[in-house]
């Protein structure tokens, strides 16, 4: 009886929500179509934008009792938006919810949102989907389906909203988009594709999903649902190059990317675009440098070729990143025969072979949508966005100053910039400021105080610092953020920022920034400092785009004491706060630089992928333009020594001057040789040095360089020291090399070693640190060689073409000739470390030729792991040239292919792999309990294993691991 009062009362609820409640909400404003976006403006500079979360609350709240729910999501935590669902589900709304938990990372952001949901959703229907596609297949789906919402229009149902926001905090700071339909075939789809999803949550996605791909023509959209694949195989097509095929009157073509993930393992969408912008199209691309390597090098290319193509940084010190998470594609022109065409691209589909193969995602194509306008213009503020990074800060409190230095070195210098001073005008001294930079009037050299900003500059009374990029980047300014604190009323009250624009070391005039003054504001204590109504820099001119060789100097004039002995300074007084002085913007790359980095490390990205451990026996360079690849060493005086983001030593030998150092080995040494076809100039080596507080009451160094490897010549005029050993180090004075007449026109037959040695190591053996570095970020470099190098294209066999790609358990190897003369043979060349080559094939060349010409190979045995390969042309006369090198990884899971069956007490494991070796398996329930562990042999090629087991029915996991890399599958037993 109580049972049946509950179900009673919930009946009456549910009915009365229906009747009245729905009156009592806010109601939805909605036009349908509509697309939503996060704010590029908000982001840029490090803020959060909710506009989609708020957009996808406001229709969970506006779904009225009785109507149903259903989303698909990677990952939620969102509690805004779990607290709508919740009180959805009390007021009656049906929730049928899936949420992704394939792999470490949804296991990881889902860990707590997950059994929230599903103790707080009691009444509704939680799914747990574990993709088994693959070892790292997800169900990346970001959607949610209504049947009905209430809105000002009245009730809509078939309500579809689509983006590429996951349901978290973190995803609001990046670039986003949604889309919401009220369309019914729409609705069905994805419902159609969530109930797929439902059905093989646990396992059997791989064997039993079906690529879906849905046509609307009455309403002008296209679905595609993914993985592409039927049985588990994919069906050898990409959806984003049928769709760049089927652009026609190129030349008339626009296509715009924003595009958040984008592998080296799809090649053919970036060398569809290159093959597009050539014949005419206008390509604008939109990525950030988490891209595949080779894929940011095409897309340099593409650069080349007179697109626009940016690629955002994703900062790794902890600063303000500019993070694009949509995928979305626009296309204008002749396409699929329709002349004047406007096309969206959008949905959860990133350009990796993952999206393309085993992820559960959706591909969303509309065709001469109202919605276009919208997306341009968003693109058009991402074309026109600067994102806000945190070029230079001092921070006080982490100095501890007094207040009275003469210089203090920037606490905070981002990636690509030179370290800088703050220091004061020659009108004012130090004074002391604990934890801040205090100044007053030095009355020593001047006693006329200064009443207006004319009197301030005549009078040199000001606070300054400089900021200037590396070669190869330039910067654009945004703002300046600052603290400043008076000691009294009678501490001069008015202000104005300035700079000076110095050009390869001529300086210009004195430009102001703004014609008003500025009245210093005050916190409630007077003495405590406040901070200051931020400074705009983006509006001018001269602070933007600023390349190499550039330097600006900003200064703070103020003026307007009543008496010479008032105190003025930047910070508060004894205060543990952050930043006092801020100057934000961004650094980005420069193209139109003719001096180029030819050499360079930068140790924020080690050879594996982490940080530089700073004790590597080797380093190798992360810059070789026209060089062959070299490595940093040290000396037989020099010991590694663990230092993040560095390369760092401690000495073997005691050296108290250069001699000792030579004597005793003590240097860092790599060598430069060109590549072939390759002649170099050489104009400038800069390097940023640190050094321990026991390296010595100070470090020496001077660079050296021979062309024998024996008798080394001097750098420079002078040896150099430094005494400072601030933690990130100090960028020394660069080396002119434009005026050794050896290092111009350097070519292949010649190598250059150079050394930089070091002494003052006075504190003993195996005391006291030097160090290259530290990096920044990975677009830090610490130590590098500038110049040019000039590449001549070698005769008579021109390739036009050499290109590498993963084809299952296969390479296939493919290369084009333009012309040919006196051409023998081709032979393949694979490697595993890059050094060492083996041939795998020999092709036939034609001899003479002027038309095009194409060849292929296919390694059906590539080794696990990178393999890299090169093309070795040979002429009849033995004359031979080497290709580029292209790099293709087999993963174990890629090189690998696992299986399992159980039948009569033995588990029969089938493995393909190209690893031969012991190889352990693994055998556990679905909770984790060992049940079997066993290791064989396998050899390279097909395998099986036969495992004795008496297993009931149910869900398993088997694990092979072979030492290098582990696969994972799930068995199903049924006795």
């Amino acid at each position: 009886m109580k049972k049946l009062l509950l179900k009673f009362n919930r009946l009456l609820l549910v009915t009365m929500l229906t009747l009245f409640g729905i009156k009592g909400m806010a109601q939805v404003n909605i036009s349908f179509p509509e697309a939503v976006f996060t704010d590029v403006a908000t982001i840029a500079k490090g803020g959060s934008s909710p506009t989609i979360m708020n957009k996808l609350i406001a229709l969970v709240d506006n779904t009225p009792a009785g109507q149903s729910i259903h989303m698909s999501i990677y990952m939620i935590t969102y509690q805004p938006l779990m607290d709508a669902l919740k009180n959805a589900e009390t007021r009656g709304v049906n929730l049928h919810i899936i949420v992704d938990m394939s792999r470490s990372d949804p296991q990881t952001t889902n860990a707590s949102s997950l059994p929230w949901l599903q103790n707080n959703l009691t009444n509704s229907e939680i799914v747990v989907t574990t993709n088994d596609v693959s070892s790292n297949a997800i169900n990346h789906h970001k959607h949610v389906l209504f049947s009905g919402i209430t809105t000002t229009a009245g009730l809509v149902t078939n309500v579809t909203f689509q983006t590429s926001h996951n349901f978290t905090t973190s995803d609001m700071s990046k670039v986003q988009d949604a889309l919401i339909f009220n369309e019914a075939d729409v609705y069905q789809a994805f419902l159609s594709n969530w109930n797929v999803m439902k059905q093989y949550a646990a396992s059997g996605m791989r064997l039993n999903f079906t690529y879906t791909a849905f046509d609307f023509p009455s309403i002008n959209t296209k679905l595609a649902f993914f993985p592409r694949i039927v049985s588990g195989v994919h069906d050898g097509s990409d959806n984003i190059l049928e769709s760049l095929n089927a652009l026609t009157d190129v030349a008339n073509a626009k296509i715009r990317v924003a595009m958040s993930d984008w592998t080296d393992s799809r090649p053919a969408i970036v060398d569809k675009l290159i093959a597009l912008r050539n014949q005419g199209a206008t390509i604008e691309v939109f990525a950030k440098d988490a891209a595949g390597t080779q894929t940011k090098a095409k897309l340099n290319q593409l650069k080349a070729l007179g697109a626009t193509v940016r690629i955002f940084n994703l900062s790794t010190d902890g600063q303000a990143v500019f993070n694009i998470h949509a995928k979305m594609m626009l296309i204008e022109g002749t396409w699929n025969g329709q002349s004047n065409a406007k096309i969206i691209l959008t949905g959860t589909h990133n350009y990796t072979d993952g999206a393309l193969k085993t992820n559960n995602e959706v591909l969303v194509t509309l065709i001469n949508s109202s919605l276009f306008n919208a997306y341009s213009t968003y693109f058009n503020s991402i074309k026109e966005v600067l994102p806000t990074l945190q070029l230079l800060a001092w921070n006080f409190n982490t100095l501890n100053t007094s207040g009275s230095e003469i210089s203090l070195l920037s606490t905070q210098t981002t990636g690509g910039l030179f370290n800088s001073n703050l220091l004061r005008g020659t009108g004012f001294k130090g004074n002391g400021l604990s934890k801040g930079m205090g100044g007053v009037k030095d009355q020593a050299k001047n006693m006329t105080m200064s009443v207006t900003r004319a009197d301030a500059i005549a009078n040199e009374d000001y606070f300054e610092f400089n900021v200037s990029p590396k070669l190869g980047k330039k910067i654009a300014l945004t703002n300046l953020e600052y603290v400043v604190r008076r000691s009294s009323t009678a501490a001069p009250k008015t202000g104005a920022w300035m700079y000076v624009v110095e050009d390869n070391g001529v300086k210009g005039p004195l430009q102001t920034i703004s014609t008003a003054d500025i009245t210093f504001t005050n916190g409630p204590t007077l003495s405590a400092g406040f901070q200051q109504t931020p400074v705009d820099l983006s509006q001018i001119q001269d602070l933007q785009n600023l390349g190499a060789g550039k330097k600006v100097y900003l200064r703070l004039y103020f003026w307007g004491a009543t008496t010479l002995t008032s105190t003025f300074g930047l910070g508060p007084y004894s205060v543990n706060n952050g930043n006092s002085v801020v100057l934000n913007g961004d650094v980005l790359a420069d193209e139109a630089s003719n001096e180029k980095v030819l050499l360079g490390w930068e140790f924020a990205t080690s050879n594996n992928g982490g940080n530089a451990a700073g004790n590597e026996l080797s380093y190798e360079a992360s810059t070789a333009t026209g060089i062959e690849s070299t490595s940093i060493t040290r000396g037989a005086g020099l010991k590694e020594y663990e230092l993040v983001r560095g390369f760092s030593s401690i000495p073997q030998v005691l050296t108290p001057d250069k001699q000792a150092a030579i004597d005793g080995e003590s240097y860092l040494e790599f060598k430069m040789k060109p590549k072939a076809n390759y002649t170099l100039a050489l104009t400038n080596l800069y390097a940023k040095m640190r050094r321990s507080s026991n390296g010595g009451a100070k470090s020496s160094f001077r660079w050296m360089y021979s062309l024998d490897g024996t008798n080394f010549i001097p750098l420079g005029t002078t040896d150099d020291e430094f005494v400072n050993n601030y933690t990130e180090g100090l960028d020394q004075p660069s080396i002119s090399l434009a005026n050794v007449v050896a290092l111009q026109q350097l070519q292949n037959n010649q190598e250059v070693t150079f050394r930089l040695y070091v002494w003052g190591f006075t504190a003993g053996v195996g005391t006291g640190t030097f160090a290259i570095g530290r990096s920044k970020n990975g677009f830090d470099d610490a130590l590098f060689i500038t110049g040019t190098a000039t590449y001549i294209a070698p005769l008579p066999v021109r390739l036009t073409k050499f290109e590498a790609k993963k084809s299952y358990h296969s390479v296939l190897l493919s290369w084009s000739t333009a012309t040919e003369k006196d051409n023998s043979h081709f032979e393949v060349l694979r490697s595993a470390d890059g050094k060492n080559w083996n041939a795998i094939a020999r092709i036939n060349g034609v001899g003479n030729s002027n038309q095009l010409n194409h060849y292929n190979a296919v390694d059906k045995m590539p080794l696990a792991g990178t393999n890299f390969y090169q093309l070795k042309q040979v002429d009849f006369n033995g004359d031979k040239e080497l290709s580029e090198i292209k790099a293709i990884d087999f993963k174990l899971g890629e090189s690998t292919t696992l299986s399992a069956n159980y039948s009569s007490s033995v588990l029969t494991v089938n493995v393909h792999t190209t690893v031969k070796g012991n190889a352990n398996f693994t055998l556990s329930d679905i909770g984790g309990k060992k049940i079997i562990s066993r290791q064989y042999t396998l050899v390279n090629g097909n395998n099986t294993v036969s495992i004795p087991a008496n297993l009931q029915n149910g869900v398993y996991v088997l694990m092979m691991n072979n030492g290098l890399a582990k696969e994972a599958i799930k068995v199903l037993v049924r006795n």
